[in-house]
């Protein structure tokens, strides 16, 4: 019976540990409890118990999208971009929070170095507000690296992987 009571114990525990921790794993479709293509109106109803969402918009390139912020005691944890077709679903997912990180324990505030012993590279992407993504072979998770290291010169002289420090810094994710 002793044995019994010390394993129920230990599976609640390891459940409890399983939950908090999927809470915030990013993979390449989900942000912990978020996966792309999840019915929008579903997910907002969900998150309300626990979580503060506010419908906002995000400006990119000249146009405005709606978007909903995700929050927790404050702090920005996502944006969640609808795709409304039929029936809106979550069409993208962007991470602010350095409470989120892969299975690995890569996040925002990992280095380009530490992706790269965990991950191999797959190539750059640059977006038209001079944004540079990494983006890696095991999954679609798209890396945004901090902008303050993207020079002139580092434009000019061919926006070379090679030339980014590997010091430099996630400073948000989209999936």
């Amino acid at each position: 019976m002793k044995k019994l009571i010390i394993f129920g114990v230990f599976i609640l525990i390891s459940n409890n540990f399983y939950a908090q921790h999927n809470e915030f794993l990013l993979d390449t479709d989900k942000a912990g409890l978020f996966k792309l293509t999840m019915n929008l109106e579903y997910a907002l109803e969900v998150c309300k118990s626990k979580y503060v969402v506010e419908k906002s918009f995000l400006s990119l390139e000249g146009d405005n999208y709606d978007v909903y912020n995700v929050k927790l005691d404050g702090q920005l944890l996502l944006k969640l971009e609808p795709d409304c077709e039929s029936v809106c679903k979550i069409g993208r997912i962007w991470v602010y929070s350095d409470l989120y990180k892969t299975s690995k324990g890569i996040g925002i505030g990992s280095t380009l170095e530490e992706i790269l012993e965990n991950y191999s590279f797959k190539f750059l992407q640059t977006e038209g507000e001079g944004s540079v993504f990494l983006q890696i072979n095991e999954n679609d998770i798209n890396f945004e690296l901090d902008p303050v290291v993207f020079t002139n010169d580092w434009w000019e002289n061919g926006a070379k992987f090679e030339d980014i420090p590997k010091e430099t810094k996630v400073t948000m994710i989209i999936l």
